[in-house]
């Protein structure tokens, strides 16, 4: 069953899986917490991020049903399509509440242009649909694997719409990595004139962008922003959120963001930079309730930037193997065989810039079945 680089996936989940427990263990000994109080966060942990990884496995016994399990994960696409682009119209014709109420029980967010509310308000004044993730951003990338599925099986209408239910989201993660993958597909199928196009294209509108909102921040009153503006200064402040966050009450940003932390930490304790401080916990009420110091420095770090937040918890060794499996390792083994799985691989990996998409459910079933193809599934037909 296995393949030619099956032993880098193989040794990644050993890492992790050596990781968990000896930190458990480690954790346990080092507070006076009972060991159920930590075992629970450790597995609550466990199953929100971690498990996602040996998910694959499960693919194992299914292997001569491999093309059966493939269109059922196409027609859950063409579902998941469908669902936004539905949302879309209907919540613009004012029926908004409903998929509010679908997500949250409640209706939490409010008809403020241009807002933010949780990733989940509007931009460049349209609803942001919630999908089937729940998450604009995340369903961003969904519809990145839903695309990458629709031309694998040459259905070209379903992957137009696929594309539009990708711009329907709004979401600037999923635009660059959809960029950046369609630059790959290009230099790959040796396609050097449209590349050519494309990367003048993307470069042009970011220098336009950069323009843009220096322009705007030195000579343009806060009120008179436009919607494109909004847009322009989120991005900026994501960037900014980097190193740094917002003062609430002075509006300020202070130098403490997450790379501080992490760059703060590893400067006291540099002996765990290579292996890292082991799973984060991101219960905040159970830790609050734990009332613990010791498990607090634990907390997890920030939702953004989740390649930061994994640095922080596996250190050097546990990076460079997660860069292996999701990104190395499928740029230098694609192949005509491979190549779709292989896009699906380094969609997780170009979207930890911003968040871990795996923690939901239905979009790391796609992230597992492509571990799986390629890295557990050993295809006659492959060459290298």
């Amino acid at each position: 069953i296995f393949n030619s680089q099956s032993y880098i996936f193989i040794l990644f989940i050993t890492y992790l899986a050596l990781h968990f427990i000896s930190t458990y263990i480690i954790r346990v000994n080092s507070t006076d917490l009972e060991f159920y109080n930590i075992l629970f966060l450790h597995f609550y942990e466990l199953q929100l991020s971690i498990v996602v990884y040996f998910l694959a496995l499960i693919f194992i016994p299914c292997a001569k049903k491999i093309n059966e399990i493939e269109l059922l994960l196409l027609l859950l696409l063409k579902i998941s399509i469908v669902y936004t682009i539905i949302e879309f119209i209907i919540s613009h014709l004012g029926f908004r509440f409903i998929y509010e109420w679908l997500n949250n029980y409640s209706l939490s967010f409010h008809t403020e242009p241009d807002g933010s509310v949780g990733g989940r308000g509007t931009r460049f004044g349209f609803w942001r649909p919630l999908g089937l993730t729940g998450g604009t951003q995340i369903l961003g990338i969904l519809h990145v694997i839903s695309t990458i599925y629709m031309i694998k099986y040459k259905q070209l209408i379903w992957a137009a719409l696929s594309v539009l239910a990708l711009i329907l989201t709004t979401s600037f993660t999923a635009y660059l990595v959809f960029s950046i993958l369609a630059i790959i597909y290009l230099l790959y199928n040796k396609q050097y004139l449209l590349l050519s196009l494309f990367v003048l294209t993307g470069l042009s509108m970011i220098v336009a962008g950069v323009i843009r909102y220096e322009y705007v921040t030195l000579y343009v009153n806060d009120y008179d922003y436009t919607r494109l503006d909004r847009a322009l200064e989120s991005v900026y402040g994501f960037l900014l959120s980097f190193s740094n966050t917002l003062d609430p009450t002075t509006y300020n940003y202070v130098n403490d963001g997450p790379f501080e932390i992490v760059t703060q930490y590893f400067k006291n304790s540099p002996l765990e930079l290579l292996l890292g401080t082991g799973p984060s916990y991101f219960n905040e009420g159970f830790l609050i309730n734990l009332n613990s110091d010791y498990i607090n420095q634990f907390a997890f770090l920030t939702s953004d930037f989740y390649f930061l937040s994994y640095f922080y918890e596996y250190g050097i060794v546990g990076l460079l193997l997660l860069s292996s499996v999701f990104l190395i390792i499928p740029l230098y083994r694609i192949n005509k065989t491979n190549q779709f799985d292989a896009y699906i691989l380094m969609s997780f990996a170009f979207s930890t810039v911003h968040y871990p998409i795996h923690t939901t459910k239905v979009c790391f079933i796609y992230i597992a079945f492509s571990i799986f193809k390629f890295y557990l599934y050993n295809d006659k037909n492959e060459k290298y």
